[in-house]
């Protein structure tokens, strides 16, 4: 962010373009972790509380997040995040490498406290559906339906969000994402 700052303030062509007051994040697995971390997550280090919240970031979507390992301090790590956050998953969401079962990833959702906080999980989705990049094996039946599905709720959270277009507020938020989605997964926001 201070790189893309000084982007926008040099000569160049980029320089007044960016609307650095309106900064989404988004990352899956290990970037959804970061993007938790610089949302507003709270990490337990040496004795004291650690946050790399930057409030310069006004909405995210962390896809396959891994959750703490110490169950007892999840609303102490989630409570402090202040940002609206699409938090998406899949029901066959294990964790190829670590130890987070596809259930334990809502747990983000379910401790934050802040309204804007919004919750997918897509029926039958595994981890690498949401990278993005096609698989080394065959597709997943049932894989195109979701990466379409993400490619809406995502576009929809944006602008939801980021531009402040209530349009997309009330298709994503009011019913009309649900209603596209049908039985590939389920929807909760708070």
């Amino acid at each position: 962010l201070d790189q893309l700052t000084a982007l926008n303030d040099a000569d160049g062509p980029l320089k007044g373009r960016l609307d650095l007051k309106q900064i989404g994040m988004a990352g899956h697995s290990f970037g959804g972790y970061t993007t938790l971390a610089v949302s507003g997550e709270v990490f337990p280090v040496a004795g004291h509380d650690l946050t790399l919240a930057d409030a310069r970031i006004t909405a995210a979507i962390s896809m396959s997040a891994p959750v703490p390992k110490n169950k007892d301090t999840l609303d102490k790590a989630f409570g402090s995040i202040k940002i609206p956050i699409l938090h998406l998953t899949g029901t066959k969401d294990d964790s190829p490498i670590g130890e987070t079962k596809a259930g334990e990833r809502r747990e983000a959702f379910d401790h934050s406290n802040v309204p804007g906080q919004t919750l997918i999980i897509f029926n039958d989705a595994d981890h690498m559906v949401f990278a993005g990049a096609p698989r080394v094996a065959a597709p997943r039946p049932g894989d195109a339906r979701i990466v379409e599905l993400l490619h809406e709720c995502c576009t929809a959270w944006w602008d939801c969000w980021l531009k402040g277009d209530a349009k997309a507020r009330q298709w994503l938020l009011g019913g009309g994402f649900t209603a596209e989605m049908g039985g590939d997964g389920t929807f909760e926001t708070k």
